[in-house]
């Protein structure tokens, strides 16, 4: 049997940076959480409840 998990978040338009670069460092913050996400359930074989709440990893416009 497979267990497929996924996290899927929404974010408002009035937190997408404005401009190309500002969009570019966001995207690379949220891969980079993504990538850390992955890392720590490779070493444990679980997602702790600290890096699946969204609150906790929420960027916004001070990356812009």
């Amino acid at each position: 049997m497979y267990i497929f998990i996924f996290n899927l978040y929404r974010y408002d338009e009035i937190d997408l940076p404005l401009t190309s670069d500002g969009l570019k460092s966001w995207l690379n913050d949220i891969w980079k959480l993504k990538e850390k996400r992955l890392a720590d359930f490779t070493a444990t074989s679980s997602f702790s409840p600290n890096t699946t709440k969204h609150t906790q990893h929420k960027i916004g416009r001070a990356h812009v």
